[in-house]
């Protein structure tokens, strides 16, 4: 497995010239975002994925054909043992690269926080132990249960389809991460990263077989060597 992280230190509206780059229907996507750091965030994501795969692949960056399963998830067709996944917030473009079905997800910590948001996100057993802790700690806890449930859910591919609040993480008696799906065990492998002290990132791969050890450490990658 393989996971990259992408600083940005781009002006928003510096995506422009890479639009090119990118396949007609993906540009014009990213061009209907409200925001500039929006499309900014989404062009990074997309050029991370391109060179990632170009290289993994040894292809060029033209041969690069998306297909999206029913959820709009997107896949290789011509590789179906690759797989791939982005989540970008705040500064930090990511991307996790495997072959078996993988998520990632990075979440900027903000140190506000709605009850209701909290009660959408965790489920009835987390809401209770969440409710217990003092602000700071309950504030971290959500945002560490948060990005591993993204992480999980976009490994399955099935977006919103499947409510965070019907998951439930656990630590198993060997210290490793379990998921609950309305009381059933979904299989999967976990792994955490703190970029920096207010970023949260973590890792899903799922899998029936031996599933691949996930990095210590994120590879830091820079917006240069995306247009090598």
């Amino acid at each position: 497995m393989k996971v990259l992280a992408l600083k940005l230190d781009l002006k928003a509206d510096d995506y422009r010239p890479f639009l090119p780059l990118l396949c007609r229907e993906r540009a014009n996507r990213i061009g209907d975002l409200r925001q500039p750091a929006d499309r900014l965030r989404s062009v990074c994501g997309e050029l991370l994925v391109r060179k990632t795969i170009a290289d993994l692949l040894h292809i060029e960056n033209q041969e690069i054909h998306f297909s999206t399963n029913q959820y709009g998830k997107p896949y290789l067709s011509f590789a179906p043992d690759f797989h791939f996944n982005i989540s970008h917030s705040g500064c930090w473009v990511v991307g996790a690269f495997a072959n078996v079905p993988v998520g990632i997800d990075v979440e900027q910590v903000q140190r506000t926080l709605d009850l209701a948001v909290a009660a959408m996100v965790l489920s009835p057993e987390e809401f209770v132990y969440y409710q217990q802790l003092e602000h700071e700690a309950a504030v971290d806890y959500f945002f560490r249960i948060w990005t591993l449930k993204e992480s999980f859910v976009k490994a399955v591919g099935k977006g919103l389809s499947i409510e965070p609040s019907s998951l439930t993480l656990r630590t198993t008696g060997d210290g490793l991460l379990e998921c609950l799906t309305d009381g059933r065990r979904s299989g999967g492998r976990f792994r955490e990263y703190k970029p920096e002290p207010n970023y949260r990132i973590a890792v899903c791969a799922l899998g029936e077989t031996v599933l691949p050890p996930a990095p210590e450490y994120v590879t830091i990658t820079y917006f240069e060597q995306l247009l090598v």
